[in-house]
């Protein structure tokens, strides 16, 4: 009606093209930019989905198709997001991420691709504080690792490549340290493990090393001093590497909810050998929310009053529980006879 009426009030072809001129500039951007921008961002659609559909359904239907595109595909991320048959569409028109971040960092480490790795931790620390991002990435990832160790999905070479991997990882996070303490130290706030000296131990494979490596960095975050040894200084032939480090608390890592008997007894050597030392056992669990999504059971009371029973000083699930229980100034305990 526009192009009518220009063209009836007009002399000439100006007002005819300007007006068309105008429809076009407003439709491209409002259908290209702006509608996308504001539908993405309150329907849970990403922004390409909603291009996407209205290319697709306008080719199929024609304007109709135009005009029906954005609600069919809100419909279609609803029913994906709340019906488990239909979650492809949500996958595929959802603006959330498919893998969760402990999953993704998994993903990236497995492929041995420690740039991205980095990159996306460095993102993340700019909004929070090493020990969390451990808590809630990089050890639910070490337990996805260990599942797949567990079930044979994961051969030994690729169990070692994976975990010399998450070292360069640790590495790569290592400045994320200093701004964190040069940060607290600007706030006047106290540092928790000023003063002390950690030993974090592997249990009894590569990725219980990895595990220890992430805690260690946890520790000294918060101002502690601490010293990283493999699970094979347990071994006789190393074990004097253990005894002389001179820590005043000695953590022994352990992915496996239910280590073995024998990996658990290399507590009481320790405290044989070196009585003034703490040592202490950490069972790793993943956050609580996220366990629902874990293939791995959280380790059971049982298995912990077992390990205590055995002489440990503690025995902890958590990055909280061990770093508090890691800075106590107490008396360790006496081995049982």
């Amino acid at each position: 009606f526009p192009l009518f009426l220009a063209f009836a009030v007009s002399p000439d072809w100006s007002a005819v093209l300007w007006t068309a001129a105008l429809f076009i500039l407003v439709e491209l951007i409002t259908s290209n930019v702006i509608e996308p921008w504001l539908y993405g961002s309150r329907t849970g659609v990403s922004p390409l989905a909603i291009i996407v559909a209205a290319i697709f359904w306008t080719w199929i239907w024609g304007p109709l198709g135009l005009v029906l595109s954005t609600p069919m595909t809100v419909c279609l991320v609803v029913l994906g997001r709340h019906i488990p048959q239909f979650a492809v569409f949500d996958i595929l028109f959802g603006d959330r991420p498919v893998l969760a971040p402990h999953s993704r960092l998994y993903q990236r480490l497995l492929a041995g691709d420690v740039a991205e790795s980095s990159y996306r931790a460095t993102a993340d620390l700019e909004d929070t504080y090493l020990a969390d991002f451990h808590r809630d990435v990089t050890l639910p990832a070490l337990l996805l690792a260990q599942s797949d160790h567990a079930r044979a999905a994961m051969s030994p070479a690729q169990e070692t490549a994976f975990a010399a991997t998450v070292v360069n990882f640790l590495d790569t996070l290592e400045p994320a340290i200093s701004e964190e303490l040069d940060e607290i130290e600007e706030d006047g706030e106290a540092l928790a493990g000023q003063g002390q000296h950690l030993l974090c131990l592997g249990g009894r494979s590569a990725l219980d090393d990895a595990a220890a490596a992430a805690f260690a960095q946890a520790a000294r975050a918060e101002g502690a001093e601490v010293q990283v040894l493999p699970h094979d200084s347990l071994t006789l032939a190393r074990f004097a590497d253990v005894t002389r480090s001179g820590a005043k608390c000695v953590v022994i890592n352990f992915l496996d909810p239910a280590p073995a008997r024998g990996a658990i007894l290399h507590l009481r050597r320790i405290k044989r050998a070196a009585p003034q030392m703490r040592v202490g056992v950490v069972l790793w669990r993943a956050p609580e929310a996220l366990e629902p999504t874990m293939p791995m059971s959280a380790p059971t009371a049982e298995t912990k009053a077992e390990i205590l029973a055995t002489g440990a000083d503690f025995c902890v699930s958590t990055v909280d529980e061990a770093l508090a229980e890691a800075f106590r100034e107490v008396e360790p305990v006496a081995l049982p006879a």
